[in-house]
């Protein structure tokens, strides 16, 4: 770890679970290699298969939900679904769309088609139109925002319990 600390590395470490026989309680998965990597970890991700992305009966892509076990860096215990279209990578765009849609960003109509302006647009059909108009940073802004908000409302305000004085 000094070795890869003094060249300033960053060190990927993927691992496969096993399942933890005999316990009714705590983590139902572990990985294999000991604790040491939990340990020397800065950030450790876990990421579980949703589900399949169909057009039709054909198989897209793949719905991933990351969990944040540990974190180092930033706040520890978040999620983030994401989607990995095949041919195509990981749809940030797609992905940017339904958390401003889940959190009323832009506004759902009736049918499961969104709002934009006076336009009634379907899932797909706002990406599109982000892609080709070339809003990709307005979107990620707007995530941002979005997400700025959420934390901001989730702070617990509290007049500090150890005051100098």
């Amino acid at each position: 770890t000094q070795k890869i600390d003094n060249k300033n590395i960053l060190l990927i470490v993927v691992s496969q679970i096993r399942e933890n026989i005999g316990v009714s309680f705590g983590e139902k998965h572990r990985r294999s290699g000991g604790k040491a990597l939990d340990f020397y970890a800065s950030q450790i991700v876990w990421l579980y298969n949703k589900g399949q992305i169909k057009n039709g009966n054909v198989t897209t892509g793949i719905e991933i939900l990351a969990k944040i076990k540990k974190n180092r860096v930033w706040k520890p215990f978040r999620e983030a679904p994401f989607s990995i279209l095949f041919e195509y990578g990981i749809d940030d765009l797609g992905d940017m769309v339904d958390f401003l849609i889940d959190n009323k960003y832009y506004m759902k109509s009736g049918n499961g088609k969104v709002q934009l302006g006076d336009q009634v647009l379907s899932k797909e059909e706002l990406v599109q139109y982000l892609s080709t108009n070339n809003q990709e940073q307005e979107t990620k802004n707007a995530v941002k925002m979005v997400w700025d908000k959420i934390e901001e409302d989730a702070k617990i305000v509290r007049k500090p319990k150890y005051v100098e004085e």
